[in-house]
């Protein structure tokens, strides 16, 4: 038997075939490969830790009519080199600091300043 049309396909086969297109475009991995970065990360963010069951869709509009992934491809917009799966959260977290460490380590320092030092009175 040979392979299926794509409009010979059910709805799930159908959801599988697009986004196994769009990871394979977009980052050059199977939904097989995906799907063993989340087995071997045990389904949580590299980053925070949270399982994707923990994670909230993000606001995003879901693309063809399927929900967001809890967890996206973490990658480098320059090499395009995979990092792991983060939640979309921690994902944007690292690209509002232009994927920079010394950009993380600042930020880690003001908040460890911030901690340490009781807020300023804005008000009077």
């Amino acid at each position: 038997m040979g392979k299926k049309r794509y409009k010979d396909l059910t709805p799930t086969e159908r959801k599988e075939y697009d986004r196994d297109g769009h990871l394979r475009r977009k980052y050059g991995i199977s939904l097989v490969e995906y799907n063993r970065m989340r087995k071997e990360q045990e389904y949580c963010c590299l980053i925070c830790g949270r399982h994707e069951d923990d994670i909230r869709p993000t606001l995003r509009e879901p693309k063809k009519g399927r929900p967001p992934d809890p967890l996206v491809v973490e990658h480098c917009h320059d090499t395009g080199a995979i990092g792991g799966l983060t939640c979309s959260r921690c994902n944007t977290g690292l690209g509002a600091f232009n994927d920079d460490p010394d950009m993380l380590r600042k930020a880690i320092a003001y908040l460890k300043l911030r901690e340490s030092k009781s807020p300023p009175n804005l008000f009077g």
